[in-house]
């Protein structure tokens, strides 16, 4: 489920929080990180680290304080294959959120189904040098109803039913 915070669309988790929790309770914690609720808000780095011996494909989520975890195996694969290689590193923005038991997870804003959509994450930054593009697609007419038509139309719907009733 994709959750909406402004302006920014946190549906990619990250996943090995468990291990980063140290990290992950500075973040929350920190008086610096825009605060909403239950959640801290905080920039990241998402770093691809094609040295890492579990994963060659591994994109570490990292803070100012250390990482805070990983994207998938699976979204990493997508994000590295959105950016085609041209990007090591992207920012974006993280959601902290304090977890049962002390525990700290995050979700990061990072659109895997449309990494050029990502609204936040790449705009802001206007390196659209570097951006991914999306592949060319063939133009699909769009059919636009004018307020116009809209109002003809409501109107032949109203003469009818007071035709009929």
């Amino acid at each position: 489920m994709t959750d909406w915070h402004f302006g920014y669309e946190f549906n990619t988790p990250i996943v090995g929080e468990s291990n980063y929790q140290k990290a992950l309770r500075k973040n929350f914690k920190d008086p610096n990180a825009f605060r909403k609720g239950e959640s801290a808000f905080v920039d990241v780095d998402l770093v691809y680290e094609p040295n890492n011996p579990y994963d060659k494909n591994a994109v570490a989520v990292v803070s100012a304080y250390g990482t805070l975890g990983y994207l998938s195996k699976q979204d990493a694969i997508r994000y590295r294959h959105l950016c085609e290689g041209e990007r090591d590193t992207l920012s974006v923005r993280c959601k902290i959120y304090g977890g049962s038991k002390g525990l700290y997870g995050a979700w990061v804003d990072l659109n895997l189904e449309d990494l050029s959509g990502s609204p936040q994450s790449l705009k802001k930054y206007k390196d659209t040098a570097s951006q991914p593009t999306s592949p060319l697609l063939p133009d699909s007419p769009k059919q636009k109803i004018s307020p116009i038509t809209m109002i003809v139309g409501a109107l032949i719907l109203f003469f009818l039913f007071s035709i009929m009733f």
